[in-house]
């Protein structure tokens, strides 16, 4: 199969154009004959057909030296041309097909989508195949699945690249990489018809056929050996996308019925885009804010809801882009649950007035007990499974560690080197805030 030829220079065109038009003036330019008087044009017949002839703007008589002179022209223009011819069939070799299923591929800016669009390029790659040749379908997003083995069954081929759904992950190569045999890497960007033209080159090595909008980190060449990977781009370089890239929600630790949304919302466009931001949950609209992002710029923006539902909460944008599958993101926001607290003290007045409080109620739930407790089966049980959320040890400590958080009053840990400077008779306060 030959290559693609470079494309002809103006002055190929001009010369084989130039010399057509030179012959046909010459049929068309009128001969000067000087003037006769005759009494009978009767026996004049012959120059009176010959004037006619080379009369300007009229129409030519039948001339084989003419078609003949323009026969010679056309071939030497075809001769310049170098005219040649690209095979249409992958012949002699192992292929893999690498199809990107990310998030990114939901794009629309290819309709109906990037992915349909990589799976129609890859079914034409697989038509192309010949007798003998094997090849193998993988997608890939931030993890890599074999929807094929290797075969040479191009209808299994077809139903594996047509069985390939849209995910909304992000998108790695590394691992679809290492799915495919060798040691490295000979990276080219190829359209799948120029792709075919190149396949006779190596047939010992494997070829495989990225298609994928490109949004994945640089490939090393030192990662796979004998395989021969070409790029197929898939999309256009500029997209129209705004889209949520971060969503979480939390309670207010004062108040439980408060809540925060911390999101972030980035325009990946050339343009400035205002937007609409609404946080919902479920059909309740909690709050909305319009939002006007720069180019390539990024906005963070907190939600703050005083009667905080529980459940999923969802953020949705108007994008009106060519990626709406960035358009919304959810989050849950759990019931507010009270902390499971184990009071371990031997008894302070101060300590218990402080559990009495209504905050304390409100965050808390204390479970206030002795010193002797350390010593039971039940604590040594609750310890090691982390049964309370935190332990307070007043004036006491147990011989080993529990498994949750702990604060220590007028003592210190049993283990970690801890330590414990003397005891202040009368303490002073300097300052106080």
């Amino acid at each position: 199969m030959n290559d693609a030829v470079a494309p002809l220079s103006l002055w190929s065109w001009l010369v084989p154009l130039a010399a057509g038009a030179a012959i046909l003036s010459f049929y068309f330019l009128k001969t000067r004959r000087k003037p006769i008087l005759v009494p009978s044009t009767m026996l004049w017949r012959r120059t009176i057909q010959d004037q006619r002839v080379n009369a300007l703007w009229q129409r030519l008589r039948k001339s084989i030296l003419l078609l003949l002179q323009l026969l010679a022209v056309a071939a030497a223009a075809i001769a310049l041309l170098r005219p040649s011819w690209e095979g249409s069939l992958l012949r002699g070799g192992r292929y893999v097909f690498l199809i990107d299923n990310s998030a990114s591929m939901a794009a629309t800016d290819v309709q109906p989508t990037r992915l349909d669009e990589a799976k129609s390029r890859a079914l034409t790659l697989i038509d192309q195949m010949g007798l003998g040749d094997s090849a193998m379908v993988v997608s890939f997003a931030d993890a890599a699945r074999i929807e094929q083995s290797y075969t040479d069954n191009r209808e299994q081929l077809r139903r594996a690249v047509a069985a390939i759904r849209q995910t909304d992950r992000t998108t790695s190569l590394d691992e679809a990489l290492r799915l495919c045999t060798g040691r490295g890497v000979r990276v080219s960007a190829a359209s799948d018809e120029s792709a075919s033209s190149q396949s006779g080159n190596n047939a010992t090595s494997t070829r495989a056929f990225l298609f994928s909008d490109g949004n994945f980190a640089a490939v090393d060449d030192a990662t796979l050996g004998q395989l021969e990977l070409n790029f197929i781009p898939i999309g256009t370089v500029t997209t129209r996308n705004v889209g949520v890239v971060r969503l979480a929600v939390r309670r207010n630790l004062d108040a439980p019925r408060r809540a925060q949304a911390l999101t972030r919302i980035r325009n990946f466009g050339n343009e400035t885009r205002v937007v609409v931001a609404e946080l919902r949950s479920g059909e309740r609209l909690l709050d909305a804010r319009e939002l006007t992002l720069a180019a390539l710029a990024q906005q963070d923006v907190v939600f703050a809801v005083e009667d905080a539902p529980d459940g999923v909460w969802e953020l949705r944008i108007d994008g009106q882009d060519e990626l709406p599958l960035g358009d919304r993101a959810w989050s849950v926001l759990a019931p507010p649950t009270k902390t499971r607290l184990l009071v371990v003290t031997p008894g302070d007045r101060f300590l218990a007035a402080a559990l009495a409080t209504d905050e304390a109620q409100v965050w808390c739930e204390p479970r206030v007990v002795g010193p002797n407790f350390l010593a039971t089966t039940d604590y040594a049980a609750a310890a090691e499974a982390g049964v309370h959320d935190l332990m307070l040890f007043d004036r006491c400590r147990p011989t080993t560690m529990p498994a949750c958080h702990t604060l220590f009053f007028g003592t210190v840990p049993p283990s970690g080197g801890w330590r414990s400077d003397p005891k202040i008779a009368v303490p002073q306060a300097f300052d106080t805030a």
